[in-house]
Order: structure tokens, then sequence, then C-alpha cells
């Protein structure tokens, strides 16, 4: 391990590392390529390195007929090696909306909400892009009528390429079958306030690969494992541009459609107006959603792109 740290580290900062380096038989195997044609990549210092930490910050705010302000922060965390993979995502977040009141000289209405959301996988690889993973969730949702929830998922992926070079194109399709606990701040469909069930999915996904830009596309379909009413279909691109070294620009677009949802409350006409406005679209057939982001890498911003374990998954 001495030995492969320290040829990595000599020859990093006149090339790229394309991969991890591996031991192949006798022979110690360094994939490299001229920094000049991989622009946009990690520094050189950094491409040795197995981790790495993304924090995202995010504050949105606009004034229409009602006042609405939007904020979140993110950090998300990787350690992967070519036999295993460990990543963590942990959010908080707020909404708050006022609206005039229904006659001048009213005092205005308002609506807020705070969310959390932790989320973990551990993969180990097996033989020929074949990995298992587990993936797990705490989250507090209340605009999707979650106090509280929480999942374990069990899966098996199939990757062509588990980790991508500098350039190239990917494809992958991963199974799982998982539990969850579900606590409701309103009566759900089923006039419950607590759920325990079941639940499987089948994910197919898509990459391709360059020096500066990444597109991506994922086809999702989950349901609960004894009642297929609940199931949903859910679709996502995303590309993202390398602006220089560990900043990127990220646009996302995603649309699903749900033929019924076992976290929905069981009478939306009960819910504050400002709520039902805030989110009504989540308890819709078909949902649609967009966003464009920042984000900035400590580490190895290579391994953001290449580990391509487990890495669209989709709760």
């Amino acid at each position: 391990m001495r030995l492969v740290a320290v040829l990595q580290r000599a020859v990093a900062p006149l090339l790229v590392l394309d991969r991890p380096a591996v031991v192949e038989g006798d022979a110690l195997v360094l994939r490299l390529r001229d920094p000049t044609t991989a622009a946009g990549q990690a520094r050189a210092d950094d491409v040795t390195v197995p981790w790495y930490v993304s924090p995202t910050v995010s504050v949105d705010v606009s004034q229409t007929a009602l006042l609405r302000t939007q904020g979140r922060a993110q950090v998300d965390a990787n350690w992967s090696t070519t036999a295993w993979r460990l990543w963590s995502t942990t959010a908080v977040g707020g909404v708050y909306l006022q609206a005039p009141g229904p006659r001048q000289g009213d005092p205005p209405r308002d609506f807020g909400y705070l969310t959390a959301l932790g989320d973990f996988a551990g993969v180990a690889s097996l033989v020929s892009g074949l990995s298992v993973g587990v993936t797990a969730r705490a989250q507090h949702a209340p605009e999707q009528n979650l106090l509280f929830r929480a999942s374990l998922y069990g899966g098996l992926e199939w990757v062509l390429v588990p980790f991508l070079e500098t350039r190239g194109a990917n494809v992958g399709v991963r199974y799982q079958l998982g539990a969850e606990h579900q606590e409701y701040v309103r009566k759900n469909v089923r006039l419950r306030f607590e759920e325990n069930a079941l639940r499987h999915r089948a994910v197919a996904f898509a990459t391709w690969h360059l020096p500066r830009f990444d597109v991506s596309a994922a086809l999702q379909a989950s349901s609960l494992l004894k009642d297929a009413t609940y199931s949903d279909v859910a679709g996502t691109v995303a590309v993202a541009w390398r602006v220089v070294n560990d900043v990127s620009i990220v646009a996302t677009a995603s649309a699903s459609y749900r033929n019924a949802l076992w976290n929905a409350p069981d009478n939306l006409n009960d819910l504050d107006p400002l709520e039902r406005f805030t989110g009504g679209g989540n308890y819709g057939a078909v949902n649609f959603a967009g966003s464009l982001s920042f984000v900035y890498v400590l580490g190895n911003s290579v391994l953001l792109r290449q580990d391509q374990r487990f890495s669209n998954v989709v709760e």
C-alpha cells in the first residue's frame, strides 16, 4: 500500500490518474492521461485520495402574490476504493410562505415548515461489475405528510464500468428490496397515523462522462411488495459542467407518475390553503421538478463522477 501511494503521488504533478491503482497478477497498473486532455478534473494533488466532501447551500426568495422564502444546506461525503464504497448525505431545509389577508386591513396569513434528511449507503464489489449494497434513510418531511420516515434497503447492482475513466459511457441496473416505517402528520389515505411495509424497486441508468461535462439519466419503478396499487415510475436527467477544478454547475430535471401514494393525507381539503399550495404537487399523480445548483468538492472530485456504484439511488 505504501508503494502504491508513493507511485501515485510521484505521477500526480505530471499526469491525471484515470482510476485508482490496481494489482493485476504481479504487476501494479496505473491508468494515466495527459492533463491537457483532461481539463476540469480535480487538482493533481487530490486525485490520489479516496474521499471527497461536497457542501451545498441554497437560498431562494421570491415575491409575487405571496412571499416565498426557501433555504437548504447539504453535505455529501464519500470514501471509496475499487473494492468498496461508503457515502452519506445530510441535509436540512425550510420553507416560509406569507400571503395577504383576504380583505384589506386583515393580517397576513403565513405557513412554514422545516425538513431534515440523512442518507447512507455501503457498497461492496463482487465480480464483473456486480456489487451488493445497503442503503438507509431517516427523514422528516411535513410537506409530504411525513412526520418521520425510516427505511433500510438491500440490493444487487450491475454496472458496465464501476469506475469511469476521463472519457466514457456507462449503463447499469439495480434491484432493491427493503422495509419502511412511516409516521404521519395527518391520517394517510388508509386512515392510519403509522405504517410499516416492505417495498421494492428496479432502476436502470446511463452516464456519459467527458472531461468537462457529464450527462446522466435514470428510470425507476417501485411499489409496495404486497400491494402494487401504491406504485410509481420516475425519470431523472442531469447535466453537470465542471467549470474549474472542483466547481461544477448541475442542472437536473425529473418527472414522475404515481398511481397512488400511501403517505398522502386522507383529505386534502383539511389542509391550510398555503399548505395545499406548498405541498399540493407532492400528492398529484404527475409531478415535475427542476433545479440548478453550484457544487464545490473538497478532496478527490474525480470520484464524484468516476465511482458509479449505487450512484443513482432514489428513495
